[in-house]
């Protein structure tokens, strides 16, 4: 089986079913909080995962360029006030190679 018939059964199982109900989304939500501590939504896991910007798609790979986009690059600046209820984090935004990460630091 080649590299892209991989990637496409891979990226086909990501968007088959519920968005957030992926196994696979979560699987990659779980190692980038493992990896980095930052919780990225459902859309910014299919988004970094369908760039094609790997060669192999894998768990480990898309968790480890969304947190490699995260940590080294300043997020986007909030053009307008939020308003906060209790202690409920702040949804963040990074724009890479025209791919928009968003998610929330967890630690």
């Amino acid at each position: 089986m080649s590299w892209l018939t991989s990637f496409i059964s891979w990226i086909t199982g990501l968007f088959s079913g519920s968005k957030s109900q992926s196994t696979q989304v979560m699987q990659i939500q779980a190692a980038a909080v493992k990896l980095c501590a930052f919780l990225p939504t459902a859309e910014s896991v299919l988004a970094v995962a369908a760039s094609g910007n790997a060669t192999v798609v894998t768990v480990s790979v898309v968790a480890h360029q969304i947190c490699e986009i995260v940590t080294q690059h300043p997020p986007i600046p909030q053009t307008t006030a939020l308003e906060l209820v209790g202690d409920a984090p702040t949804v963040q935004t990074w724009q890479s190679d025209g791919v928009t990460i968003q998610g929330t630091f967890v630690r």
